[in-house]
């Protein structure tokens, strides 16, 4: 799959996005390298939404969620809902599926 930007369409305003991406913080699922820009964006995020800029807290929740959407950033809660719904016993068809 090659990678670029994907247009999406956004839902709700900065702060419902940055809650719907706060599970993804508080289960370590977010990594912040050792880079420079990296101390900016943590700063950023701690003082959102009352801080002064947040246009880093906006395309950091939005990766996250897309992330997210995608399956490359699953919560423990979605991991554990999928395997519980694959030991669910499935409902047979009625019938044969072939005629003799």
């Amino acid at each position: 799959m090659p990678w670029g930007v994907h247009l999406v369409k956004l839902k709700g305003d900065k702060v419902a996005r940055a809650l719907a991406a706060q599970a993804t913080f508080s289960q370590r699922l977010v990594y912040a390298p050792e880079r420079d820009w990296s101390q900016m964006v943590i700063d950023e995020l701690a003082t959102f939404p009352k801080g002064r800029f947040d246009d880093l807290v906006d395309s950091t929740t939005q990766a996250i969620l897309f992330l997210r959407n995608t399956g490359f950033a699953r919560t423990d809660a979605e991991i554990a809902a999928e395997g519980a719904e694959a030991m669910r016993p499935r409902r047979r068809l009625p019938g044969r599926l072939y005629p003799c």
